[in-house]
């Protein structure tokens, strides 16, 4: 359900969406740039690209896992009055040294426990 409404608001936000082959061509990269209302083609979305890739490798997760769970998280500190975009939650966790076996899901969520303090 989550899954499809994220869909349907990407659609949205390109103006212009047939199907949903158009949001699955984009990289989570470009989902969570258009979710931050950056354009696709800012260099920000190379830098969430590294991010991703270097998360995917840090936590042994696919990047589609650490950009859901980093909207979420965005969400979440919206919520909380706290403004914060993927951009820099995924910059702050990039630079935590975790242990093996954390997964970004505990990352995240001891993250989102000491931001919202």
């Amino acid at each position: 359900m989550k899954k499809s409404i994220l869909a349907a608001s990407l659609c949205l936000l390109l103006f212009a969406c047939d199907s949903e082959s158009a949001v699955k061509s984009l990289t989570p990269a470009q989902k969570l740039a258009i979710l931050d209302n950056i354009d696709t083609s800012d260099a920000k979305v190379k830098t969430m690209d590294a991010l991703l890739q270097s998360l995917s490798a840090k936590f042994h997760e696919p990047q589609d896992t650490i950009a859901d769970y980093t909207s979420r998280a965005e969400g979440v500190l919206k919520d909380k009055g706290i403004v914060s975009t993927s951009l820099d939650i995924m910059g702050d966790l990039d630079k935590l040294q975790a242990p093996d076996s954390l997964d970004y899901r505990g990352a995240i969520t001891m993250y989102l426990m000491i931001r919202s303090k």
